[in-house]
């Protein structure tokens, strides 16, 4: 009797972990799934508002497009940021203020990042336990900026990067965790051919609406959305983030030269296959998320 609890106590312990295991799996994947329709949906409701003005108000000599949004992907827009980040104006509607809670289309700024950091949601008392406190969660983890319309400050940095920096920079910075263990999220604009084909606009994922816009001949991307924009997210489930060991610092998951050259669809798929190598290397249990994602508020022209 001895011998078989033991072989029964062993065979439950067995199906237990593995249980535990699937389920953080199968947890880790459907926030990650619902991150990912969150930000894909929000990208496409991307807006620039773009109109003709004079190329000079006291000496005009033609006209040209011009905007007072902004749309922009980069790899290096906030500090600490992981592969690529996307920041855009867009009709959410959203404000904390119960005077403009029925504006349903009011304009707000927002934006996609991942960052490594603690724990974000962490109850302040914990760290009054002293020696007892419990060890800070470190994960990479999708960020969004989400300025209410009250705050909207585009208008007031009209060609620069201060509208999302500023906010992001101060003390009480609106933005928020939509899902952990993101380590890259890859954001390349594209345009649209009648044929259905598709091509990058740039080759090093760096697009600015406004690059270029005060030049004659504008640029075809000045003061526009581009038609499509391709993205790709991989996330990595709980249990291999636990064996990174939580870090203070990001820890290297094989992100090293991947995702910095755009010049054609080729690099990104070879990129991604290179990542995904890596990761089975590492024995990192992973998941890749990838659309392309039209921006109806695009009027693409030359």
């Amino acid at each position: 009797m001895a011998i078989i609890m033991v072989v029964i106590f062993g065979i439950t312990q067995q199906t237990a972990n593995a249980w535990r295991s699937t389920s953080s799996r199968v947890e880790a994947i459907q926030g990650a799934r619902t991150a990912f329709d969150i930000l894909t949906r929000t990208l496409g409701q991307a807006t620039l508002n773009t109109y003709y003005d004079y190329d000079d108000l006291t000496n005009p000599t033609r006209y040209r497009r011009n905007s007072d949004l902004q749309f922009i992907t980069g790899k290096a827009l906030v500090p600490g940021q992981v592969t690529q980040a996307v920041f855009f104006q867009a009709p959410l509607g959203y404000s904390n203020k119960a005077s403009f809670e029925h504006l349903d289309s009011a304009l707000n700024s927002t934006g996609f990042y991942i960052q490594y950091s603690a724990d974000p949601l962490r109850p302040a008392f914990l760290d009054a336990l002293g020696s007892n406190k419990p060890a800070t969660r470190h994960r990479f983890r999708l960020m969004q900026f989400f300025q209410p319309t009250q705050n909207l400050s585009v208008y007031a940095d009209a060609g620069s990067t201060g509208w999302f920096t500023a906010p992001l920079a101060s003390s009480d910075p609106p933005v928020h965790q939509i899902a952990e263990n993101v380590i890259a999220l890859v954001i390349l604009p594209q345009a649209s051919s009648l044929d259905g084909n598709s091509a990058p606009l740039v080759s090093d994922y760096e697009y600015d609406s406004t690059k270029g816009a005060s030049s004659s001949p504008q640029p075809a991307t000045a003061h526009q959305l581009p038609p499509l924009v391709e993205v790709a997210m991989v996330v990595i489930d709980e249990p291999s983030a636990q064996r990174l060991g939580n870090p203070a610092t990001a820890p290297d998951v094989g992100l090293d030269g991947l995702f910095l050259d755009s010049s054609s669809e080729a690099k990104l798929e070879d990129d991604i296959a290179e990542l995904e190598r890596r990761l089975s290397a590492k024995n990192i249990g992973y998941r890749v998320f990838r659309t392309k994602v039209p921006l109806p508020g695009a009027k693409w022209s030359s």
